[in-house]
C-alpha cells in the first residue's frame, strides 16, 4: 500500500478505459488511443504504455523463453528513474523496422550474464533477431511488472497479436502518465473526461470509451486490501485470545500470591507500587515474547511472502525493517499493558483483611476474581468461535470450488507452451505447418491418446475478447455489438480436453485456410444469442467486420478464468484458419503425463532446436494454480483459527486446573460425604462446559457477522451455513471436554481425608 519508490510517485497515474453497459469496466488502450492521449493530454508531462510479451533467447547452448515487457520510449520519463547501467531507448529503436534493443532486468543480468557490466553494448539473439543490450534496469523496480526478465521497445509489435489487429484498434496496452508540475489529479481527470469527445472512435472494443485514472499502484493495492485486512483481523483475534489467556494465568498467579500481597500491603506497600509491580512483570513477559515473535517471523517471512505473491502485489519485497521492529516493540508494550492490567488492578485494589481471609488453601479466590477469570475464558472461546467459523466457511467454500466442474477433464494432460519467433515463422503458412507437425509427432508417441492446442490455456487467464453480432435482422454497427470471449484452438482441442460437442460438429482438418471461416460456440453463447432456437447453421459477425461466419457446432462451456466463476459466452476459431504464434500444446496420455515429459522435449527439439518450452506442466497443476491464492489465504486463516482454538483449550485447562487446586478441600469434603468420582468429574467438566457454551453463544453471533463480511469470498455456501456452525460448536465443546478432563480426573483421585487434614 506504500507508494512505489519513484520520485514524486503521487504525480504518476495509471489510466484505463471503461465502456458503460458492455461488461467492460477496465478496457486496455489500443495503440491509437495511447497515441491520442500522449498527443492531447496537456495535463501530463509524459505518457507511456506497456504490455507483457514473450521472447526466445536463442544462439545459446540452451534456448530459453523469457518474460518480456514491451514499453514505450517515455517510460523512464514517467517513472523518473534511469537504468542502473547504460541508457534507455531512443527514437530510432522505437520506430518500426528500427534497430533491435533490449534492457535486462537486474535478476537476469546477475543470473544469466554473471553481473558482467561489459554486456552493455553487446548483442544477444531474441526470437532469432540480434538485439543490442543498451542497459540494465535498477534492482527491485516495482512497476510495471517485477517478474519481467527484460524490456524491449515498440509496443505496436506484440508477439501475441497480428499487425492487422493492432491497426484495427484492438485494446492491449496499459498506460501510465506523469502529471505536469502544479497540475492536480482532479484537473487531469477533468481533461481525461473531455478527450473521448475530441477523439471519437465509433468502431472497436473501445467505442464510447470513457477514461479513468488512479495513482500508481492504487488499483492493485485496492484489490489486495480485503486479503490484508482479513489476515490482519485473524492476527488481531489470536493476539486478543493470547492476551486473555495470559491475563487469566496472571490473575491466577496474583490470587495464589494473595497472602504475599496482603503482607506487602501490611508492611506499607502502596497500591501504586503493587500496581507497578504486576504491570512491570507483565511488560517484561510481553517484551520477551515479542523478541521471540520477531525471531520466529524472520524465519517464516520468506515462506509467507512467496506464498502471498498470488494475492498481494509486491509481497516478495516485504522485510522486517526498523519500522516493523518499532511497531512490534510498541505492540508488545501495549499488549503487556492490556493483559497485565486486570491482575494489576485486582492486586492494587485488594482489601487487606479480605485478602488474608481468602488466601487460604481452601479458597478459590474472591468472587470478583472468579467472575473476571470466567469472563476471560468466555471471551477466549467466543473469539475462537468467530475465527473458526470464518475458517470453516472458507474451508467449505474451497471444497465446493474444488468440486466445481471446470467444463473439461484436466487429468492425464501434459501442457507445453510454445512461442514461435517471427524471424523464423513470419506468416500463417509457416506457423500452421509447425504446429501441425508438432501435433502429428506428439500423437505418434506410444501412450498418447490425443493432442490439441489452444491460444489461451483454460483457467490460466481471461483470454481474448472481441465484438460480435449474430444474424436474424439488421447487423448493428460495431459500437453497439456485444463483447464476448474467444479462443483459437486446433481440431484436436475438444477431444483432448474432454469437452463434449452437444450439437453439430467440432473442427476438422478440412476447416483450413482455403475454406470459409467456421466457428464453434459454447452452450452459454447459444442460449444468449439464440434463445429457443438452434444455433448450428446460423451466422455471426466478428469484430468490426461485416462477413457472416457459419456456426458449425455447440460445445459445453468452460470456466475460463477461475473455478468459482460461471462459464461465459465464448466461441472458438480453428488454428488452421487463424494462425497464432503463441500456443499451448496439450497432450492427453494413458498414464502419468510427466513420464512423457522427456519424450515431448526430445520431439520438439528435433523439430526446432532453437524453440524453447516456456512452461511444461500438467493440466492438474494449471487447475491447482488457479486456486493458489485462495489456498494460501485459507491456509493462513485456518492456521490462525486452529491456533486460537488451541489457546482457548489451554485457557480452559489452566482455569479448570486452578479451580481444582484451589477447591481441593471442598472436593475432599464432598467425597467424604459420599460423592462418587464420576460426580466429581461431572462437576469439574460441567463448570468448564458452562463457560464454553456461553462463549459459543457469544461467538456464534460474531461468526454470523463475520460470515456476512466474507460473503463475497464464499462459493456454494451461505454466511449462516448451519453445518459449519454446528461442527465448529461441537468441536469447541469437545476441546473444552478434553481440556477439562485431566483436571477432572485429577480431582476424582483426591484423597478426601488427606485433603481435609491438609486444610
Amino acid at each position: 500500500m506504500r507508494p512505489l519508490p519513484y520520485p514524486e510517485p503521487e504525480r504518476i497515474l495509471q489510466v484505463w478505459g471503461s465502456t458503460a453497459g458492455r461488461d467492460a469496466d477496465r478496457v486496455p488502450f489500443s495503440h491509437q488511443r495511447f497515441l491520442a492521449l500522449a498527443d492531447q493530454g496537456r495535463s501530463f508531462a509524459s505518457v507511456a504504455a506497456w504490455t507483457p510479451d514473450a521472447v526466445n533467447l536463442t544462439g545459446v547452448a540452451e534456448p530459453e523463453q523469457l518474460r518480456a515487457l514491451r514499453v514505450s520510449q517515455r517510460i523512464f520519463d514517467v517513472l523518473g528513474v534511469p537504468p542502473a547501467l547504460g541508457r534507455g531507448f531512443n527514437e530510432s529503436e522505437e520506430t518500426k523496422g528500427g534497430p533491435g534493443a533490449v534492457l535486462l532486468s537486474h535478476p537476469l543480468f546477475e543470473s544469466r550474464f554473471g553481473s558482467d557490466p561489459s554486456i552493455v553494448g553487446r548483442s544477444i539473439s531474441l526470437n532469432g533477431t540480434p538485439h543490442t543490450v543498451v542497459g540494465v534496469l535498477p534492482a527491485g523496480i516495482g512497476y510495471p511488472a517485477t517478474a519481467a526478465d527484460l524490456w524491449i521497445p515498440r509496443v505496436f509489435e506484440p508477439g501475441f497479436m497480428t499487425e492487422g489487429a493492432v491497426d484495427r484498434g484492438a485494446g492491449y496496452l496499459d498506460v501510465v502518465a506523469r502529471l505536469r508540475p502544479g497540475v492536480k489529479r482532479a484537473e487531469a481527470q477533468a481533461e481525461l473526461d473531455l478527450i473521448p469527445d475530441r477523439d471519437k472512435r465509433p468502431e472497436g472494443l473501445d467505442a464510447n470509451l470513457s477514461y479513468a485514472s488512479a495513482p500508481l499502484g492504487e488499483p492493485q493495492a485496492a484489490a489486495a486490501r480485503p486479503t490484508l485486512f482479513l489476515v490482519a483481523g485473524a492476527v488481531g483475534f489470536v493476539l486478543l485470545i493470547a492476551c486473555a489467556n495470559v491475563a487469566n494465568l496472571l490473575l491466577a498467579l496474583a490470587a495464589s500470591r494473595g497472602r504475599e500481597i496482603a503482607l506487602r500491603a501490611a508492611l506499607g506497600a502502596s497500591r501504586g507500587r503493587l500496581f507497578g509491580m504486576f504491570l512491570g512483570e507483565s511488560l517484561v513477559l510481553a517484551l520477551a515474547a515479542g523478541a521471540v515473535g520477531v525471531a520466529l517471523a524472520r524465519g517464516a517471512l520468506a515462506l509467507l511472502a512467496s506464498g502471498a505473491a498470488a494475492q498481494i502485489p509486491r509481497a516478495a519485497g516485504a522485510t522486517i525493517d526498523l519500522r516493523v521492529l518499532v511497531g512490534a516493540t510498541i505492540l508488545s508494550l501495549l499488549t503487556g499493558i492490556l493483559f497485565g492490567l486486570a491482575p494489576a488492578v485486582h492486586a492494587s485494589r485488594a482489601d487487606l483483611n479480605a485478602s488474608l481471609r481468602e488466601a487460604g488453601p481452601a479458597s478459590a479466590g474472591g468472587t470478583r476474581e472468579r467472575r473476571t477469570r470466567s469472563a476471560l475464558v468466555v471471551a477466549e472461546v467466543g473469539l475462537s468461535i468467530v475465527l473458526l467459523i470464518g475458517a470453516g466457511l472458507m474451508v467449505r467454500s474451497f471444497i465446493f470450488i474444488l468440486r466445481a466442474d471446470p467444463g473439461f477433464d484436466p487429468h492425464h494432460i501434459l501442457v507445453a507452451e510454445l512461442h514461435l519467433p517471427p524471424s523464423k515463422y513470419p506468416g500463417p503458412p509457416q506457423i500452421r505447418a509447425l504446429f501441425q507437425r508438432v501435433e502429428q509427432d506428439l500423437s505418434a508417441i506410444p501412450g498418447v491418446v490425443s493432442v490439441g492446442s489452444a491460444e489461451a490455456l483454460p483457467l490460466a487467464g481471461t483470454g481474448a475478447q472481441t465484438l460480435i453480432a449474430v444474424d436474424g435482422g439488421a447487423i448493428p454497427p460495431p459500437g453497439e455489438r456485444s463483447v464476448v470471449s474467444f479462443d483459437t484452438v486446433s481440431p484436436g482441442f475438444f477431444r483432448t480436453l474432454g469437452i463434449r460437442v452437444t450439437r453439430g460438429r467440432a473442427f476438422t482438418d478440412a476447416d483450413d485456410g482455403a475454406s470459409p471461416i467456421k466457428i464453434v460456440v459454447s452452450e452459454e453463447f447459444a442460449r444468449r444469442f439464440f434463445p429457443g432456437t438452434e444455433a448450428v447453421g446460423r451466422h455471426a459477425v466478428l469484430g468490426k467486420g461485416s462477413t457472416l461466419f457459419e456456426i458449425i457446432g455447440v460445445v459445453t462451456g468452460m470456466r475460463d478464468h477461475s473455478l468459482d466463476s460461471s462459464a461465459r459466452e465464448a466461441f472458438y476459431l480453428s488454428s488452421n484458419q487463424r494462425a497464432i504464434a503463441s500456443m499451448s500444446v496439450m497432450m492427453r496420455t494413458a498414464g502419468e503425463p510427466l513420464a512423457l515429459a522427456g519424450t515431448l522435449r526430445a520431439r520438439l527439439r528435433a523439430l526446432d532446436a532453437d524453440l524453447p518450452i516456456a512452461s511444461l506442466r500438467t493440466m492438474d497443476d494449471v487447475v491447482s494454480g488457479s486456486v493458489a491464492g485462495r489456498r494460501y489465504l485459507l491456509t493462513l486463516v485456518l492456521g490462525f483459527a486452529l491456533l486460537a482454538a488451541s489457546l482457548a483449550g489451554v485457557g480452559i485447562y489452566s482455569v479448570t486446573s486452578y479451580w481444582v487446586s484451589r477447591r481441593r478441600s471442598e472436593i475432599g469434603i464432598r467425597m467424604a460425604l459420599g460423592a462418587e468420582p464420576r460426580e466429581i468429574v461431572r462437576l469439574v467438566v460441567g463448570s468448564a462446559l458452562r463457560l464454553t457454551l456461553a462463549g459459543v453463544a457469544l461467538g456464534a453471533a460474531g461468526g454470523l457477522a463475520l460470515g456476512r463480511l466474507l460473503s463475497a469470498q464464499l462459493y456454494g455456501v451461505g454466511a449462516a451455513d448451519p453445518l459449519t456452525f454446528t461442527v465448529i460448536a461441537v468441536a469447541l465443546v469437545a476441546v473444552a471436554v478434553a481440556a477439562s478432563a485431566l483436571p477432572a480426573l485429577r480431582a476424582a483421585r483426591i484423597d478426601p481425608w488427606g485433603a481435609i487434614r491438609h486444610e
